[in-house]
């Protein structure tokens, strides 16, 4: 269904109908079909900011764990696929407002992602790669240590292989 919408959207905004194909379309008709013009277009924005979102968690699941479902970093207390530590644990349920996530809950692949989530919408809403990873890494201001940079060519290297 997603193709057939999107094969229809790309012929709609080649210019295929022109105002003279149109003649026989009302007003209200051209007024329809120029919303769902605009709605096939926002879809296939979220689609695309979704295949960005997912293929950067994937990437940071990678380099985190390899996707083991219980790793655990003892000298950091890190745990689960994304290696959370109870620091971040703290830093993303203080930008949600309140006690969202539990200390378990690093533990669960599926909150884990979440959580991932709700910080990344909070420090990096444009879901830029590097962004995410360098802020993932190395905090709030991860963007500005030194230290996040190989980090980032990690990450960049699993998005590169997974294009």
């Amino acid at each position: 269904m997603r193709n057939i919408v999107l094969i229809v959207f790309i012929i709609l905004s080649m210019g295929v109908f022109s105002s003279s194909d149109n003649s026989s379309i009302n007003k209200l008709e051209e007024q329809q079909l120029n919303e769902t013009i605009h709605l096939l277009r926002v879809e296939a924005e979220q689609l695309e900011k979704t295949k960005v979102i997912m293929s950067i968690i994937e990437a940071v699941i990678t380099i985190e764990s390899g996707g083991d479902l219980l790793a655990f970093n003892a000298k950091e207390e890190a745990v689960g696929v994304l290696q959370i530590r109870p620091i971040m644990l703290r830093e993303v349920n203080r930008l949600v407002g309140y006690c969202k996530y539990k200390y378990d809950d690093r533990w669960n692949k599926t909150k884990s992602i979440q959580m991932f989530i709700d910080y990344q919408n909070h420090v990096n809403p444009n879901w830029n790669p590097e962004l995410a990873a360098k802020k993932w890494n190395g905090g709030i201001n991860g963007e500005m240590k030194a230290s996040t940079t190989s980090y980032w060519y990690k990450v960049k290297r699993v998005l590169s292989k997974n294009k």
